[in-house]
């Protein structure tokens, strides 16, 4: 009975309890519009995520030395006494049981294909049951387990490093493949009828809402990625940051992709005159969009936008670029963050050459879906894994992106 794991284990809680409790506070402030107050929590959340990642560390670390381990014996449950496994998919994903089965599967190459034809089936009976709980039929069938939690807050972690839109936009965890949400239409509502006698009858009509329905359908992005037998073999906290780190840096790229595609579809307002490009954000920022939107709005550019704004003044001699005081190397724009892509990830649209300036509220404009979990799967006999005595490994995330409200968002197409 290996009872060190235990007092780790309930530090790793603890500290990502205390992150979740801080993160909480800031959105709270932030939505009551108290940024400053919000700024201030900043270096504690810092602080919280250092100590987390810290604990969870060490805490991969000494899960290695529990292979092969009876389950029943974890954190003193008595023998023959299995703990209850958690009913929830994402609670299964969190324990370290499920860490234990996936990463033995993972290196044994075990995947819901296969699993079957491994004669070990009831060695990995946690990671089936979590693909079923998330619809993992017959999508778990071409792809891997679910990673287990720790992994995938890893990812997204990572992704925080990165210039990743998914930041700026809505994003819904979703469970199926395929699925619908009703939207309001956004409309000038009325005031109620004013009614002057006493029992009088209304005889107009109220205007009635009116909803829109949003379809989604997730597609699957994969990629492979070929790893040395030798940090196959490695340490359980070696591995995880070499395979969170590459996929993260994929998910950044798709997530952009979904969101860019959706940005450059708008017709947006064609400015031909740059020295105009001042002009032309204070119409979108006080007319064109809503005010709701207006006052959480972002300006999205590529490093050919950054450069334009750059080199120009907000009408009085200062700069229009101002810093942003919560983000050293960040700008903001009349008080909006600006958020700039590489020319190289969002080039110039063509014939003149024209930079795009996107203006608008991001979560109300659209959102990414995206099923629960990454998958990752692996083999050393298929592909090149065999001839190359490596591992192959295999990630699958799916995901689609649908425009919600297309009001919230306008893009200025300047001409350089």
């Amino acid at each position: 009975m290996k009872l060190h794991l235990k007092p780790m284990y309930d530090k790793v809680v603890a500290a990502n309890a205390e992150r979740n409790r801080i993160a909480a506070q800031i959105v709270a402030l932030n939505d009551e519009s108290k940024y400053d107050e919000a700024l201030a929590l900043q270096p504690n959340l810092d602080t919280a995520n250092k100590e987390y990642d810290g604990a969870n560390k060490m805490y991969l670390s000494l899960l290695a030395t529990t292979d092969g381990e009876d389950p029943a014996q974890r954190f003193n449950a008595p023998m023959g006494q299995q703990q209850p496994d958690p009913k929830n998919a994402k609670d299964l994903r969190a324990t370290p049981e499920y860490m234990t089965e996936w990463l033995d599967a993972f290196r044994h190459g075990i995947t819901p294909g296969n699993i079957a034809q491994s004669g070990r089936s009831e060695r990995y009976q946690r990671l089936t049951n979590a693909l079923t709980e998330t619809g993992g039929s017959p999508a778990g069938e071409d792809g891997g387990f679910l990673n287990p939690v720790d992994i995938d807050n890893r990812i997204i972690e990572l992704s925080r490093q990165y210039v990743d839109l998914a930041g700026i936009v809505n994003v819904e965890t979703v469970t199926t493949l395929t699925g619908w949400r009703v939207i309001e239409q956004f409309a000038a509502a009325l005031p109620l009828t004013k009614i002057t006698t006493e029992m009088e009858e209304q005889t107009v009509e109220g205007e009635q809402p009116k909803f829109n329905k949003v379809d989604f359908s997730l597609d699957e992005y994969r990629d492979f990625l070929p790893v040395s037998n030798t940090l196959m073999q490695d340490t359980p906290a070696n591995l995880i940051d070499y395979l969170s780190k590459w996929f993260s840096k994929k998910l950044i790229l798709t997530n952009n992709s979904l969101v860019l595609a959706l940005i450059n579809a708008i017709t947006g307002t064609a400015v031909a005159d740059y020295k105009t490009t001042l002009s032309a954000i204070k119409t979108v920022l006080n007319k064109t969009l809503d005010p709701v939107f207006s006052v959480t709005a972002n300006l999205v550019i590529n490093q050919s936008g950054l450069d334009l704004l750059d080199q120009l003044d907000d009408g009085t001699g200062r700069p229009l670029l101002q810093p942003d005081p919560s983000l050293a190397t960040a700008f903001r724009v009349k008080g909006r963050p600006v958020v700039t892509l590489s020319d190289a990830h969002w080039a110039n649209m063509t014939g003149p050459s024209r930079t795009r300036i996107a203006i608008g509220d991001g979560r109300s404009y659209m959102s990414i879906f995206r099923r629960a979990g990454f998958e990752f799967a692996s083999t050393n006999i298929g592909g090149k894994a065999w001839r190359t005595n490596s591992t192959e490994v295999r990630g699958i995330a799916r995901m689609d992106s649908a425009e919600m409200d297309s009001g919230a968002m306008t893009v200025l197409k300047v001409t350089l």
